[in-house]
């Protein structure tokens, strides 16, 4: 996928309220979006979860993406630094923090 194309679309959403609203309480909501408009045919991509920084975004292809663009790189499908795919942070067992996240971020 082209960096540009998602840049782009994302680009269509940047303004001073939607940054805030995107970045201080629904990080995952707009990580879905990301998903949903272009990962529908992409194997290994999907929501990823920052606990340090509780904070979603999205890996497309081999970058991570949020509301303010591009995140960074995934080196061999390494992950970056404190950042997990949603579905394992799930699976790992934390599950009161989970709940939490989930409870805060997703179901507010």
């Amino acid at each position: 996928m082209d960096n540009s194309v998602i840049l782009n679309f994302i680009k269509r959403f940047q303004n001073e309220g939607t940054i805030k609203t995107f970045t201080q309480g629904c990080c995952y909501w707009f990580a879905k979006i990301l998903d949903e408009r272009f990962n529908s045919d992409i194997p290994d991509s999907g929501i990823w979860y920052n606990e340090i920084n509780n904070h979603f975004a999205t890996l497309i292809g081999l970058h991570l993406y949020d509301i303010t663009g591009d995140l960074g790189y995934i080196v061999n499908n390494q992950e970056l630094e404190n950042w997990c795919s949603w579905e394992d942070y799930l699976a790992a067992g934390d599950e009161l923090n989970a709940n939490r996240v989930i409870r805060d971020c997703i179901d507010f």
